[in-house]
């Protein structure tokens, strides 16, 4: 069988019109009149002629170009019976076993990319791949050859388009924007047509949601790969593209596979998988235990999917872990009842955040038992003391807090109804201990407290009362130690204990406290560290405070408070004392604010530092006590994008937020600290000052500040050319003598128009005059550069603050204050408070007031506070009525030099309180009272005069008080005119001017009714008094000197007792002054007891005398003393029936028996020597008898 040539192929590829079937499918669906010339029978025909040639040659067409095969295959002429050149050696034969036909062999070879000659003999087949291309040619052999022989040369290569390298793997960032062009991808072919074959790309696999398309670029020879749809890695994170490249000219494809992994940007907050949590503690879990773990998701990827936390609330009790989540208790949680907290909890990812709340639910919990500080107390009171006096306070502790931790005391043991203890703890007395007497009590104390179920102390306290007895004339304090507690902001002048002390039992009257006169106990402060700050009432015993308490400065004082019974000296003892402690705590305050350690603080830092690192701390201390002490930090202003973070408790300041990607370079943070009292009180607040390092890319070398800010202060007044302070900079590597500095930043052209920077010292000079009143302060920035060495800029924070000149002068807000009391005021009240203003500012605005007293004679009456200017009452104003006092206050600022205001402040206060006038009635007739004023509560310098008035006093009239409201009016319109009802009104009698007698006594007399020609209207007259009616008197006292109070010219006094007018015969002179006097009563009563005691002594004498006659004569009669005494001998004395009970009277009844029998007796004894009163004779010395015998074994009486 013939094999077609290549020119045959060519040939039938023309004469059949193969080539356009060849086209592409486009080409097939021509124009419509292209489809009508194929109808044409020529068309036809030619049609039929390729079919019938394709079907007996479609066998080999398909064997030499294989569809499935990229390798384009193009055979030449096929020639028989030939061989080769050089035969054998021409190359080398590989030899192709299963190919048995040509168009095999030519397929195999072509297949195998290699030879350029297909030979076959007979049905094997060679691939010869010639060493030369002449060693291949062909020749006829003129030998006969009995093998069929083929040789055909041909020609191949691969059609399949072939890619540039790619990356592996393609980048690219979520959130892209559509459109964008991520890749170009380039691929070449060939064809038969030309060795630049068009190719044409496509996405044949891997493009999920037509995330990606190609766009054609033939003439690039590529296409570009966009981003159809915006990325979302958390949908999808990659995609394997599978990118077919087709060559158009042969249909030939490739395939590459490109990895596209979407990157993530932090576009996702944190999430926490519950809306809410809940949990239940107890209050008696301990510090570090764990209460709950939070937890949120990040659907971003690494650094962006990093989740911190933090607390917002109940800081100071719970504590959470920023990396983990986990919620533990950071103090002991003392509650008295169940409670619930709601935390909030922040989850923060950089600029994302998300807030949750945990509410924890604390259950409480009755954890601990009460206890006693002290198991033995042992106190000493006296017998006398007063019912409900505290003896001493029982101390017990209970750990748990709130109600549970309050206390119940109760006395289980020797009590006696005698003792009760309070809640407190104080053990009081119920009962007087008169009547129990000298004895001692060992009462048992036990305690629990109000928690559910209450629990009982383990161990009960013992309380040892040691009652002591009252000696006569002594003097004993109820009990030796007395303790108080006050607050330190307790007023001035308040009482605050109440201290007794009293005298001794009388012997007559035993298990009865002698009774004490008004004034016989005088009390006394004895040592001088508390007598300035207390004052203790000498008759009364109570403890009052004279000057404002600072728990700071003193906690607690100890008083020795002494008593002493002067009627003692009066009866003339020695004056019996005693002492008491008084120990007084003063309980503090939350009255000071917290106050920094430092007044800045600053700090540079990297721009690379790790997120949660600690940068520096602040400290703030508070002079107070207990909670007032403890201080929380709170951050105010500067915290931009909250790029930090503060701890309350602790004042660490820390990095919350990455400093990598901002551009702030310096921060200055407002901080101030609270305490936790009540009312929390805030320190003034203090800068913080941070620098950020950050990389330049630039040159490495550059100069570098040590510190992230100047800080200076300059005075107003300070001269032009004053070199405030120097910045200076240090090169990182090499020498600063390059160094070049000048200002930068400066806001308004304020700072570059006062100062000026030296370029080559650093050094900021004052170029113009400061006002510190249009501004205070400067802020702006100095740079650094090396010019030399081309470096890198650094830059300083520079703050130059402008102290205010103490220039102005203080200037009163008024130049006269008024008072006017109208009522007695108390001690220790505020009168008034003075203000005053200053311009200047700082501790030039500080000011400090003076009191001066214009009057010598009225000092000490008032005080004013320094620093408040608030003037307050200081001594007791009873006996100043209608005193004007007139005073004036100066004023000073605290700058140096202090300067003082112009003008004084002028306060005038009246005190026009009502006034009473004690009486003393001295005559009455039946038309005149002759009556005593005593004006000792009055001020009688600033008064003039004084007006009697005179009023008929009838309280039974319904009219009575109606008239007494009426002015008082003359006694010609009362007592001539006789109108009805016109003697209830009153009148004024006489006018009394006040004269220096008068001044000097504080008294005066006058007659009412004594003138008898009141025969004008008008005129003040002593009209007589109507016979046997009764009168009462008020005194109106005309002032001096009013003051600015003009309109108060006099001031009528309270009314006085009636007195009634006599009966027409002069009554009996008496004396009233307040309460009756019974001068005369008390005249004869103590005359009367004179005689008794006169009496009294007179018959003591006449027994002495007695006895000692009796004695005389029974020594005589060998008769000891006292048996001869007849008040002895009566068995029905008190005296004989103690010293003889029982038995003792029958042996007197035969001592008595025998009186008369004759005794043997020495020498008489005349009496006169002492010793014979006493039964001591010496010369006595006769031999006793057994009656003898037995009177000295019962008397005890030695002869």
């Amino acid at each position: 069988m013939l094999i077609p040539t290549n020119d045959f192929w060519k040939a039938k590829h023309r004469k059949f019109g193969f080539e356009k079937l060849t086209l592409s499918s486009r080409k097939i669906f021509a124009p419509r009149k292209k489809l009508v010339k194929m109808f044409s029978p020529p068309e036809i025909l030619n049609t039929l002629l390729f079919l019938f040639c394709s079907l007996f040659l479609l066998s080999e067409c398909s064997i030499i170009n294989d569809p499935r095969s990229t390798i384009i295959c193009m055979p030449g002429d096929t020639i028989h019976n030939v061989t080769l050149t050089h035969g054998i050696n021409a190359g080398v034969f590989t030899a192709i076993d299963w190919a048995k036909t040509m168009p095999q062999c030519i397929r195999e070879s072509c297949n195998r990319k290699a030879g350029q000659i297909a030979f076959l003999v007979e049905s094997s087949c060679y691939m010869v791949s010639c060493f030369r291309k002449e060693y291949c040619k062909s020749f006829s052999d003129s030998m006969p050859n009995t093998l069929r022989v083929a040789v055909t040369p041909y020609t191949f290569f691969d059609a399949a388009p072939a890619f540039q390298p790619l990356e592996r793997t393609l980048y690219i960032d979520e959130n892209n924007k559509v459109g964008k062009k991520l890749i170009d991808i380039f691929a070449y072919a060939k064809s038969r047509r030309s060795d630049n074959a068009t190719v044409f790309f496509n996405i044949t696999r891997g493009n999920i949601a037509n995330a990606f398309k190609l766009i054609q670029r033939p003439e690039r020879g590529g296409a570009s790969l966009v981003a159809n749809v915006v990325l979302d890695r958390e949908n999808v994170s990659y995609y394997y593209l599978i990118i077919q490249a087709t060559n158009v000219d042969e249909q030939k494809i490739s395939t590459t596979t490109l990895r596209v992994e979407v990157l993530d940007i932090n576009d996702n907050g944190p999430k926490f998988l519950k809306s809410q949590y809940s949990t239940t503690i107890n209050s008696n879990v301990s510090i570090g235990t764990e209460v709950l773990r939070v937890y949120a998701v990040d659907p971003d990827t690494g650094e962006n999917a990093q989740i911190r936390y933090y607390l917002i609330t109940y800081t100071q009790l719970f504590q959470i872990l920023p990396e983990t989540g986990t919620i533990i208790v950071k103090q002991r949680i003392q509650l008295d009842r169940t409670r619930t907290f709601t935390l909030i909890v922040a989850a923060i990812n950089g600029e994302h955040r998300a807030v949750v709340s945990v509410n924890v639910q604390v259950v409480a919990l009755n954890e601990f038992r009460p206890f006693f500080q002290r198991l033995n107390y042992q106190v000493s009171v006296s017998e006398a003391i007063k019912v409900g006096t505290s003896l001493i306070r029982i101390s017990a502790t209970d750990s748990d807090t709130g109600s549970f931790s309050q206390l119940k005391y109760s006395i289980t043991s020797g009590n006696n109804n005698l003792f009760r203890i309070d809640d407190s703890g104080d053990v009081r007395t119920t009962k007087s201990l008169h009547s129990i007497g000298v004895k001692n009590f060992t009462l048992r104390i036990s305690v629990r407290d109000s928690g559910n179920p209450p629990l009982k102390s383990v161990q009960s306290a013992k309380l040892v009362v040691l009652v002591t007895s009252m000696e006569r004339y002594k003097v004993k304090f109820d009990v030796p130690l007395y303790t108080i507690a006050i607050m330190e902001n307790i007023p001035v002048g308040s009482s605050i204990l109440n201290v007794r002390a009293v005298s001794g039992l009388s012997a007559s009257r035993p298990g009865r406290q002698k009774e004490n006169r008004k004034g016989r106990i005088v009390y006394s402060i004895e040592n001088k560290d508390g007598a300035p700050f207390f004052r203790i009432s000498k008759h009364t015993g109570a403890i009052s405070t004279r000057r404002p308490f600072d728990y700071e400065l003193q906690k607690e004082f100890r008083l020795t408070v002494n008593a002493k019974d002067i009627e003692a000296r009066r009866r003339g003892l020695r004056v019996q004392k005693d002492h008491a402690i008084v120990r007084v705590k003063v309980i503090d305050l939350n009255d000071n604010r917290p106050k920094f350690v430092l007044s800045f603080y600053q700090d540079i830092i990297n721009e690379n530092m790790t997120v949660g690192s600690s940068i520096l701390r602040v400290t703030a201390n508070d002079a107070d006590n207990g909670m007032n002490k403890k201080v929380e930090y709170i951050m105010q202003s500067g915290n931009i994008n909250n790029t930090f973070s503060m701890d309350a408790d602790s004042g660490t300041l820390r990095l919350s937020r990455s400093l990598a990607q901002g551009t702030i370079e310096f921060y200055n943070l407002t901080v101030f600290a609270k305490d936790k009292g009540r009312p929390p009180l805030s320190s003034s607040p203090v800068s913080i000052y941070i620098k950020v390092k950050r990389h330049t890319f630039g040159p490495t070398i550059r100069p570098e500040f040590t510190v992230p800010v100047y800080l200076a202060k300059v005075n107003e007044s300070c001269p032009v050319h004053t070199e405030i302070l120097r910045v200076r900079a240090r090169m990182n590597s090499g020498p600063d003598s390059g160094i070049k500095y000048y200002a930068t930043q400066v806001s308004g052209g304020e700072a570059d128009s006062h100062f000026a920077v030296n370029s080559v010292t650093g050094a900021i000079t004052l170029i113009r005059k400061l006002d510190y009143k249009k501004k205070d302060r400067y802020t702006f920035l100095v740079a650094a550069i090396d010019v030399s060495k081309a470096s890198s800029v650094d830059n300083v924070l520079v703050r130059i603050l402008v102290e205010d000149v103490n220039n102005h002068k203080p200037v009163f807000d008024k130049p006269v204050y008024n008072v006017i009391y109208n009522k007695e005021p108390q001690l220790f009240s505020r009168v008034v408070q003075v203000t005053a203003t200053d311009e200047d500012a700082g501790q030039n605005a500080d000011l400090t007031y003076f009191l001066h007293d214009n009057a010598k004679d009225k000092k000490g009456f008032f005080e004013i506070e320094p620093k408040t200017g608030i003037m307050k009452i200081m001594r007791m104003l009873q006996r100043e009525s209608l005193s004007l006092f007139r005073m004036s206050v100066s004023v000073i600022d605290n700058g140096t030099p202090s300067l003082r205001s112009d003008k004084n402040a002028e306060i005038n206060v009246l005190i026009f309180q009502p006034f009473s006038t004690p009486l003393i009635l001295i005559k009455t007739t039946q038309q005149t009272i002759t009556v005593q004023f005593n004006l000792k509560y009055l001020d009688l310098t600033n008064v003039k005069e004084f007006g009697v008035i005179v009023q008929e006093y009838l309280p039974s009239s319904d009219l009575f008080e109606d008239y007494t409201k009426l002015k008082p009016t003359t006694w010609f319109l009362i007592g001539y005119l006789q109108k009805k009802n016109q003697n209830l009104r009153r009148y004024i009698s006489k006018i009394v001017p006040n004269t220096p007698v008068i001044t000097k006594f504080g008294m005066f007399q006058i007659t009412v009714g004594d003138d008898k020609g009141c025969n004008l209207r008008n005129e003040i007259c002593s009209g007589p008094l109507n016979p046997s009616s009764k009168y009462r008197f008020q005194l109106r006292a005309y002032l001096n000197d009013s003051g600015p109070f003009a309109q108060h010219k006099f001031k009528d006094g309270d009314f006085t007792e009636a007195f009634f007018t006599g009966l027409g015969t002069e009554a009996k002179t008496y004396r009233k002054e307040g309460r009756r006097n019974y001068d005369a009563v008390v005249y004869s009563v103590g005359a009367a007891l004179i005689l008794v005691i006169l009496l009294s002594f007179l018959r003591g004498f006449y027994r002495l005398k007695l006895d000692r006659l009796r004695i005389h004569e029974d020594k005589k009669k060998q008769i000891s003393f006292p048996v001869s005494n007849p008040r002895f001998q009566d068995p029905e004395s008190p005296v004989e029936k103690i010293r003889t009970p029982g038995q003792g009277r029958k042996l007197m009844a035969s001592i008595n028996a025998e009186k008369s029998l004759d005794i043997g007796r020495s020498e008489e004894d005349d009496g006169s020597s002492p010793d014979s009163a006493l039964g001591t004779c010496t010369s006595c010395q006769s031999e006793p008898t057994n009656q003898e015998t037995m009177r000295s074994a019962y008397f005890a009486f030695e002869y």
